[in-house]
This record gives structure tokens, C-alpha cells and sequence, in this order.
């Protein structure tokens, strides 16, 4: 669009509703590398496959697409699991201008909880793509959580942070373990749990990333899986400043449990959820605050400070050059924080909960920031039933 006066300068569909993308959607703006806009779809629990695209900004041209889901026997056990295996691109990638490389994480496997029709690995779900701009070609990769059975999405941003003459790359999973890599190649630096409370393994190793005793949901009968489908984070994303050499993020302390079943619903039409089990439902862990803010060492995960809240923090995080961090929380309040001490300078009540980003600026010298209020998503729907203080927040948007 001519940003001036509106008028459309092109316009391209990316998605098929006639074949295998019935149910896509294209939910977060492009990632800008050079004259390519590179768009992910969504998917996972929808009966279609994720995809990536590449676009000339200029023409509107599509230049390449990448399947998140490989066509491979041995990762992917039925044709039918190729074709609606979910893996989607949700959030926006990472550009590296330095080496030319946009990172994307990719969603979950299709069903969430029910992966008998899906044995293998399950590549590329649950991973961290390297992939070059231009052309889509596939430089490198991690799956960080391999055949999930979870709901524990890669899908998050990547941080790229130089330090001590290594070009590193801080990726948090929906399961609560942070992967620290060398983004020229994938290679391991680390990994170490972001969440307190974690039953799906016993642990993940920090130098191959494997998983450590897996404990699966058994077909048909209940489980309890620690960290929730929520994830140890939602979608909004941490803060990392240079100066304090802190990366501050929210946490969720919860669980779900349920059982996994095979989905009576036909899986083909459209907007059709697939999660793969009954029952569902969010658990509260006994004697642990649901939502924390923290500031770490995005390296080695050590702790500087933390702010504990017994409500989940549901909103992104801001850190400024002048060693401050704003967060809010679903009530509405907006804190602002000590960077270095986490002590709370000031707050503030919005009037609804906060569930999106906060963003700096300026005028004419003097700096604001800007919060956008208004309570809403899944959370608004499922959470009251843990929660009752968040039923009554009042909706409006501003």
C-alpha cells in the first residue's frame, strides 16, 4: 500500500483455501531482509501444514516457500501426518543482517496430545530455522523438543547477542528450557530452565539438547503435564538490554492435564481444532505464584531479580537505554522497574488487563511510552475459571 494515500500497489494471495491451506492464516507481520518479505503461517492444531514465504517487497512477487513439515517416511510415520501435521510459523523471525540469515521458530506438531498417527521425529515442528532470505534455502536447524506431545511451540523470537567473541543466539521454548547457540550453525552454548516447575522430562542435556527420561502422555489415560499448553511464556516477548547485560522475560508457573484421545471431529474442515485429548483443562502448582518477571543472564540463566505476582503476566516487556523495564499485568497495572535492582519505581492503572507489547518514543526530545490496554484472546475465556479477579476486568481498548 502507498503508506500516503492508501491506494494498493500490489497484492498477493500465499495460501491455497482450495488444497492444503484451508485454515492457514498469515497472523504476524513480515520480517523485511533486504527487498524480501518473509511471511510464516499458522497452523499446528488445524489440519494443515505450516509454511514459510519469501516475497519481493518491490513486486509482490513470491520468491520461494519453505514446508515446515519435511517429507520424510522416517520423521513423519503416514502420508496423512505429512499433509496436516501442523508446524506453523506464527510469530515474526529474527533477521541477521551480519550473515544474511533470518531465523524463524516453528509451532507444534498436529494433533497436540495424540501423536500415535505420528511416530518419528516429527521434523520440522518444534524448531529453530535458519533459512536464507533470498532464495529459502535451509542453512540449518535445531528441534528443540523432538515427537512433542505437549503443545511446547519453538515459535518465539530469537535474540542474537555478541559476547565474548561469539555470535550467539537465546531461543526460549513453550516447555520453559532456554536454547543458547552459536547462530552460524546451530551449535550448542547451552541450555538451562527459564520455568520452576517441569515434569515432561527430567531434564534437557546443555550440550546435545537431548531430552532426559521423557514422561509421556499414555493414550487414554490422565496426565498431568508441567509446564502447561500456556507454555512457561505466552507469545509476548522479553526484553534484553545491552547495558545491564539482563534479559528480562515473564514466566507462567502452570500445568494442564487431560486425556489423550483421537479427535471424533472430521480434522479436514475448515478451522477444525485438533488438540488430541479431552478433559483439558489449566491447574494451578500448590504454594507457587502463577506469574513472575525475571531479569537473567540469557547465557547462563542465572537470576538477578524477580517480581512474583499471583496472577499470570500475560504482556510483552520494555527495557530502556536508561535502565528501565515496563511490564503490566491482566488487572491493567503497568509497573515501571529498576533494571538493575527490579525495584518498582511507579504504577499505574490502564482500566483493562494488558495483554500486548509496550513501545518507546519520542517528541520533540521528550520520551513516552505507549501501552495499549484492553484484556482479551484465549486468555479472557479460560483463565477466569483459575483466576476469578480477572473476570471482572473491565473489556475496553485503549
Amino acid at each position: 500500500m502507498n503508506q500516503q494515500t492508501g491506494e494498493q500497489i500490489w497484492a498477493t494471495q500465499l495460501t491455497d483455501y482450495n488444497k492444503d491451506c484451508a485454515s492457514c492464516i498469515l497472523p504476524s507481520p513480515p520480517v523485511l531482509a533486504d527487498d524480501i518479505l518473509i511471511f510464516g503461517s499458522a497452523v499446528a492444531e488445524i489440519a494443515s501444514a505450516g509454511k514459510i514465504y519469501g516475497v519481493n517487497a518491490d513486486t509482490g512477487k513470491t520468491q520461494w516457500q519453505f514446508d515446515t513439515i519435511k517429507k520424510d517416511s522416517e520423521s513423519w510415520s503416514t502420508a496423512e501426518a505429512v499433509r496436516y501435521g501442523g508446524g506453523g510459523a506464527w510469530l515474526p523471525g529474527t533477521y541477521d543482517a551480519a550473515s544474511d540469515t533470518v531465523f524463524y521458530g516453528t509451532a507444534n506438531p498436529a494433533a497436540d496430545i495424540w501423536g500415535e498417527d505420528r511416530e518419528g521425529d516429527n521434523l520440522y515442528t518444534d524448531s529453530l530455522l535458519a533459512l536464507e532470505p533470498k532464495t529459502g534455502r535451509l542453512k540449518w536447524f535445531r528441534q528443540e523438543i523432538e515427537h512433542d506431545l505437549w503443545d511446547y511451540d519453538s515459535a518465539y523470537e530469537a535474540l542474537l547477542i555478541d559476547r565474548s567473541g561469539k555470535n550467539l543466539l537465546i531461543h526460549l521454548n513453550k516447555s520453559g528450557f532456554v536454547f543458547v547457540m552459536n547462530r552460524q550453525d546451530g551449535g550448542l552454548e547451552n541450555v538451562w530452565p527459564l520455568v520452576e516447575t517441569y515434569n515432561f522430562v527430567k531434564g534437557i542435556d546443555p550440550k546435545t539438547g537431548r531430552l532426559i527420561e521423557r514422561n509421556d502422555p499414555v493414550p487414554g489415560k490422565s496426565f498431568l503435564a508441567c509446564p502447561s499448553a500456556w507454555g512457561a511464556r505466552s507469545w509476548n516477548h522479553g526484553a534484553y538490554n545491552p547495558k545491564t547485560g539482563l534479559w528480562y522475560t515473564n514466566v507462567l508457573e502452570l500445568c494442564d492435564s487431560g486425556v489423550p484421545v483421537v479427535d471424533k471431529a472430521d480434522p479436514h474442515g475448515y478451522a477444525v481444532l485438533r488438540f488430541g485429548a479431552k478433559d483439558l483443562k489449566f491447574e494451578k502448582i500448590p504454594g507457587k505464584p502463577a506469574g513472575r518477571l525475571d531479569a537473567r543472564d540469557p547465557i547462563t540463566g542465572k537470576r538477578k531479580w524477580t517480581y512474583e505476582v499471583d496472577l499470570p503476566l500475560l504482556g510483552s516487556v520494555l527495557t530502556t537505554g536508561g535502565n528501565l523495564v515496563f511490564n503490566g499485568d491482566p488487572l491493567g497495572i503497568v509497573r515501571g522497574f529498576d533494571g538493575d535492582t527490579g525495584e518498582i519505581l511507579w504504577s499505574f492503572n490502564t482500566g483493562s488487563g494488558l495483554r500486548s507489547g509496550i513501545v518507546s518514543y519520542a517528541v520533540d526530545g521528550k520520551q513516552y511510552i505507549l501501552v495499549p490496554s484492553g484484556r482479551g484472546s484465549f486468555a479472557a475465556t479460560l483463565l477466569p475459571s483459575l483466576f476469578p479477579e480477572m473476570s471482572d476486568v473491565p473489556g475496553p481498548r485503549r
